[in-house]
């Protein structure tokens, strides 16, 4: 048949083209032909390539170092030479029935001393007819039972192992029974162990393996033999995979079988390798190419799922492979990184010293271990670290360098915020430390002035304020500080009840005018002329305001303004406090309501505080429904503060205040009172201010002694503190609630622990429950309500 000339050329191209591909064909195959040789060179059994008749054409440098034999002396000879006289017709036989193959049969080598070795001995064949061989691989037996023996020695040891390893650990006892599978058993087969104990761990074997595995089995328990089988096990989620099975008998000194060792290790993959290497060899070249060009693919898969940077360098360290995420991470393509083009997206700060600490690397070949900051495709510079091992030939050459970048931004975050967090507490600490003597010192000056000197009326009066003021002050301290505590664990509750709110902030606006005018400050009010409601704590909202006032004062120089303005809109509430003192600066801002955050604050801290104020505002007025914001237009430019309050349309009282906020008139009529606290200053004042207000005092040192002097005093108030030396005070509460002379009598907890909802659950025989040191107002309200209320009823000595 005549082919013109378009014809040939086009035939001509077309071989030229399957020619190279055949060519890229060949070097994969040479590529991947390198790494299973790596393999076997990395593997801890003794591998070799026999002819048919035995003679070794291959063998790893394992089986070498096992027989003590050079590598090029044992190449050539016949693996014949090195079995043992009794187990030479064995091994004869097992090469002779290669197609069958064998795994794991028991015999024994000669050593080039002459020494005998136990081996587990593996074969099959491999090939194409016409050109077949023998693939050997040659176990270490004696290695293997030593360290199983060693292993199962300290059962402590052998569980934590056990339990610490990837694969499946199994112990039976002699008789076969199981009575032992790790954790990982569980996980993998999801049954429990109940299920899997004695023979339940047949179970998950796939229908077609079950059968041979127990045969296997029980075999292995008939003849006291070691135990080795391939058979698939069903994962939890009802997949098969592929395992190796081995057990060994464990012998105890007089040489009987003790239990039963084993493991199962997941050679789902190998097997998958072997069946890809099993096509590569029976099929065309074409047909292997493909194949291994998916199970590059696969493998590449593998990389990019990782979240990390996977990577890989030739020898001289130039980038030959970067998974998608890192490269997604900088916006680099892959021949950017490969030509450097990591080195461009550096911080300019590390640039010079990443390159140096790698061209170490490569010169040296240690491992690769730094960090390092990237630019990445959203512009911000991201910590990685970068690890990298060398991988290298039989012969100790570096061919490849691998390893990972990994993204450590949230983990330098956290770093960050955990020192920030530090540093506020240690400056916490000393502002603290700080303002606990200042008042301290005063106190302590009085009260050795009094302790020494003779004072004259002006002069004690002067002690008296100076006192009352600094304690008054530690008191607030305090205050706060578990305020803090019990808002943060959500203990606060807030008692709700009709607020008028333009008349709170008038009184409280007319207590702290005395500081703004000390000050020459000038405060201007912008109060509507009608009432406002809101359900609320009066209280806890004065508190709020208090702070925020006190703020604008103290972060105002003299002569500066500060305004109060209120409003009402889609029936909110919205109260404004502007100041246009030394201002916030912007990076404080959006940390300005966190605990122990205060602006600037000069050595002297004339001013004070702890940094609680605006924490506990915030948390406040979100029990209440609402929230504030803090504005700044930076340093000296002033502070605004809004709060955003829900309105009350009902005016209705809808609850009582729990204590009377406005004192009561008293009368005249005197109460008996009995003390019972085991500390001397709080017992001997607290009784001296009853007496000069007219009253009876009775005291008790302990519990014991108050139960039984109220029953001979008879009080009409009893002060009990909760932590006494002999019983607690909500025992000595229910004594008293069971005898007759104080059920009704009004019961006061006075203590220094804030309640929790644990104490919460013992307080429910006290009337009330008072912090110390006790506020004498509040004190002297609570009797005047209590002796009004009985006068009403006749019922006041009971």
């Amino acid at each position: 048949m005549l082919i013109d000339n378009r014809s040939r050329e086009a035939l001509l191209a077309e071989i030229d083209a399957l020619r190279l591909r055949l060519e890229e064909s060949e070097q994969i195959l040479q590529g991947y032909e390198r790494v299973y040789r790596i393999l076997v060179e990395t593997m801890n059994e003794g591998a070799a390539i026999l002819t048919m008749d035995g003679v070794i054409l291959y063998c790893n440098n394992r089986l070498a170092t096992l027989l003590q034999v050079a590598l090029d002396q044992l190449i050539g000879s016949s693996l014949g030479a090195y079995v043992t006289p009794p187990d030479y017709p064995l091994i004869t036989s097992l090469l002779e029935n290669h197609t069958q193959g064998c795994d794991n049969q028991e015999l024994s080598l000669i050593s080039g001393v002459g020494k005998s070795i136990p081996v587990l001995f593996s074969c099959c064949s491999i090939g194409f007819s016409g050109n077949q061989r023998i693939s050997v691989i040659i176990t270490n037996n004696t290695e293997y039972k030593q360290t199983e023996m060693e292993l199962f020695a300290s059962e402590k040891g052998f569980r934590l192992l056990a339990e610490g390893i990837p694969q499946i650990v199994w112990v039976t006892r002699a008789d076969g029974w199981n009575c032992y599978f790790n954790q990982q058993w569980v996980e993998y087969t999801g049954l429990t162990l109940e299920e899997s104990y004695g023979h339940g761990w047949n179970k998950p074997f796939h229908p077609d393996d079950q059968q041979r595995a127990w045969d296997a089995w029980q075999n292995a328990v008939i003849n006291n033999d070691s135990y080795s089988l391939e058979c698939r096990l069903r994962r939890a989620d009802g997949i098969y995979r592929w395992w190796l099975i081995r057990g060994v008998p464990v012998l105890n000194n007089a040489g009987n079988i003790q239990n039963w060792f084993g493991t199962c290790t997941d050679i789902d993959n190998i097997k998958q390798a072997e069946t890809l290497i099993q096509i590569a060899a029976e099929a065309e070249r074409e047909r292997a190419a493909t194949a291994l060009r998916e199970s590059e693919s696969l493998y590449r898969a593998i990389g990019e799922s990782i979240d990390y940077g996977v990577w890989v360098c030739d020898s001289e360290g130039s980038n030959i492979y970067a998974s998608s995420s890192f490269l997604n991470l900088v916006g680099l393509t892959q021949d950017q990184c490969s030509n450097f083009g990591w080195n461009n997206v550096l911080h300019p700060d590390d640039a010079e010293s990443t390159l140096l600490a790698w061209q170490e690397c490569i010169r040296t070949g240690s491992v690769c271990d730094m960090e390092h900051r990237f630019r990445g495709a959203d512009g911000q510079w991201h910590p990685i670290l970068t690890r990298g091992v060398p991988v290298r030939d039989k012969n100790g050459n570096i061919k490849y360098w691998a390893g990972i970048n990994l993204d450590i931004t949230q983990q330098k975050k956290t770093e960050a915020l955990l020192r920030e967090s530090d540093r506020r507490k240690d400056e916490f600490l000393a502002m603290l430390g700080h303002e606990l003597r200042n008042p301290l010192s005063p106190i302590s000056n009085v009260a050795q002035i009094l302790s020494s000197f003779p004072l004259q009326e002006s002069t004690l009066n002067w002690a008296t304020e100076t006192l009352n003021r600094n304690v008054t002050h530690i008191t607030k301290l305090v205050d706060d500080l578990l305020d803090v505590s019990r808002i943060t664990r959500g203990l606060v509750k807030i008692q709700r009840e009709r607020v008028e709110l333009v008349k709170l902030l008038k009184d409280l606006t007319e207590s702290i005018l005395p500081l703004i005018q000390t000050k020459h400050q000038t405060l201007s009010l912008e109060l509507p002329s009608q009432p406002i409601y809101l359900l609320g704590d009066p209280i806890r909202l004065t508190q709020v305001f208090a702070n925020l006032l006190n703020n604008a004062v103290k972060y105002t120089d003299a002569g500066g303004c500060i305004d109060l303005r209120v409003g009402v809109e889609c029936s909110s509430i919205f109260v404004h406090v502007r100041d246009n003192g030394m201002g916030i600066e912007p990076q404080l801002l959006p940390h300005i309501f966190d605990l122990f955050i205060q602006g600037r604050i000069e050595l002297d801290r004339s001013e004070g505080g702890l940094g609680l104020g605006l924490t506990l505002a915030k948390k406040l007025i979100e029990l209440h429904g609402g929230q504030i914001t803090a504005h700044s237009q930076g340093v000296n430019q002033g502070s605004q503060f809004l709060i955003q309050l829900p309105g009350l349309v009902d005016k209705t009282i809808l609850a009582k205040p729990l204590i009377p906020q406005s004192p009561t008139k008293e009368t005249d009529q005197s109460l008996r009172i009995l003390l019972i606290d085991d500390n001397e200053d709080v017992v001997e004042s607290t009784a001296l201010w009853f007496e000069m207000s007219g009253h009876q005092i009775a005291i008790a040192r302990n519990g014991t002694q108050g139960v039984s002097t109220a029953q001979t005093f008879k009080p009409d108030v009893i002060l009990l503190d909760i932590g006494l030396p002999d019983i607690d005070g909500y025992q000595v509460v229910r004594k008293l609630r069971d005898l007759p002379t104080t059920r009704r009598v009004l019961i006061i907890a006075l203590s220094g622990y804030m309640l929790n909802k644990t104490l919460l659950e013992e307080v429910t025989d006290f009337d009330y429950y008072l912090l110390k040191p006790p506020n004498f107002d509040q004190l002297r309200n609570l009797l005047a309500e209590y002796k009004r209320s009985n006068l009403r009823t006749g019922d006041l000595y009971t």
